[in-house]
């Protein structure tokens, strides 16, 4: 059972990386959706309400947000997969951390 779970972590990983290098995810894009399973107005709807929210929610970090990457404001992402099994709070975490974005 681990292993199928550990199959599904690494196509969520690798759908992550896919992102983080052919689209600057986390900087420039907000939305993840490498399979593009998202029409073209959905995905811009989704990137517009992220961007929005960016600017709406202060940082409430008691040592403050400010990551590694000197970037502090509140970042929105929505990754897309099928990836029905995947642990999403560890795998969220690893590519959170991975994109030094991660204030938990």
């Amino acid at each position: 059972m681990d292993e199928f779970l550990q199959i599904y972590a690494s196509v969520y990983w690798d759908e992550y990386v896919t992102c983080r290098n052919d689209l600057d995810y986390g900087n420039t894009t907000l939305v993840c959706d490498p399979s593009h399973r998202l029409a073209n107005t959905t995905d811009a709807k989704l990137t517009d309400m992220l961007w929005k929210l960016q600017s709406r929610v202060g940082c409430e970090c008691v040592d403050g947000c400010r990551r590694d990457n000197g970037r502090d404001e509140f970042i929105g992402l929505l990754h897309v997969t099928n990836s029905k099994n995947v642990r999403m709070y560890e795998s969220s975490k690893v590519t959170l951390d991975a994109a030094k974005l991660a204030t938990i």
